[in-house]
């Protein structure tokens, strides 16, 4: 999980001023992880209005950016 945590700090720099983007650690925060059904990471998953609009597996800066892009 280490390996994509540069990608969504540069990911969350980059759209701080219309999107909130975040990193759990499933193993210290294991209800969260429960609570989204996250069963491998990365799993990447877009919420609109409290709604889950996307889920996907791991994905490339641009792609995580037009998927962001594509929720507002």
């Amino acid at each position: 999980m280490q390996e994509v945590t540069p990608v969504v700090r540069e990911v969350a720099s980059e759209t701080n001023t219309w999107a909130n983007v975040i990193r759990i650690d499933v193993d210290a925060q294991r209800d969260l992880a429960a609570q989204f059904g996250i069963r491998g990471i990365p799993t990447c998953i877009v919420l609109k209005d409290g709604e889950e609009i996307d889920r996907f597996h791991g994905a490339p800066k641009s792609v995580l950016i037009s998927k962001l892009q594509a929720a507002r």
